[in-house]
């Protein structure tokens, strides 16, 4: 049971699941990650998150509500490993394996919480969902969309559809004001140094070219 695992000894106290945590973040980003080496690390995180969650729930059954500075580390490093996620998956870094391993744990993550404990987490899982969604860089990245609709669906389940629906215009938002910001720098280096947004201009084009070339592959 997750409740007495929660409790073994073997997890140490909540500054080594933090440092722990972390490890098993870097190790998404590794060139030398592959989809097996990468679920086991997507499990362990799993593993790493439920023990989280019970250790603080038992602590404050034990409490009477009180909750201990030990519950309120494990409940920062969660909210840590979420925004650490999510911050990896809008990297670019890793490429589609380490996208689709971070969905995986948003996934599995959102079945071991009630969707009022998940809603303080939408907007850190949505944000890099969205992007994925919204973005499309390789073929190989295009096969992740259909993971990214089953993850939308799966909080709406579990969040309800109003509170999702609120957290998606957020990210939805962010996103568009940071395009315009975007647009505006781009079109004032288009004044400022015609030269360098020629330049950016010719790889934006060659990546779309490669791009169509491994889709038609």
């Amino acid at each position: 049971r997750i409740s007495e695992l929660a409790m073994h000894p073997a997890l140490g106290s909540a500054q080594q699941v933090r440092q722990l945590t972390l490890a098993l973040c870097w190790q998404l980003t590794s060139q030398h990650l592959t989809e097996e080496h990468g679920q086991r690390v997507v499990n362990l995180l799993l593993y790493l998150s439920a023990a989280m969650g019970a250790r603080g729930s038992l602590r404050r059954v034990a409490g009477a509500g009180r909750r201990s500075n030990e519950s309120e580390t494990q409940r920062d490093t969660l909210h840590m490993l979420f925004r650490r996620l999510s911050f990896m998956a809008r990297m670019p870094q890793g490429g589609p394996l380490k996208h689709r391993l971070i969905l995986r744990w948003f996934a599995g993550v959102s079945k071991q919480y009630t969707g009022k404990q998940l809603r303080s987490f939408l907007v850190p899982m949505l944000a890099p969902a969205f992007r994925l969604q919204e973005q499309t860089v390789t073929h190989e990245e295009d096969s992740l969309r259909p993971e990214v609709e089953e993850l939308f669906e799966l909080l709406k389940r579990r969040c309800g559809t109003t509170h999702f629906l609120e957290a998606y215009r957020e990210v939805r938002g962010q996103a568009m004001l940071k395009r315009s910001k975007r647009k505006r720098a781009l079109a004032l280096e288009l004044i400022v140094d015609p030269e360098k947004s020629a330049a950016r201009k010719r790889k934006k084009n060659l990546k779309k070219r490669e791009a169509r070339k491994q889709k038609v592959a």
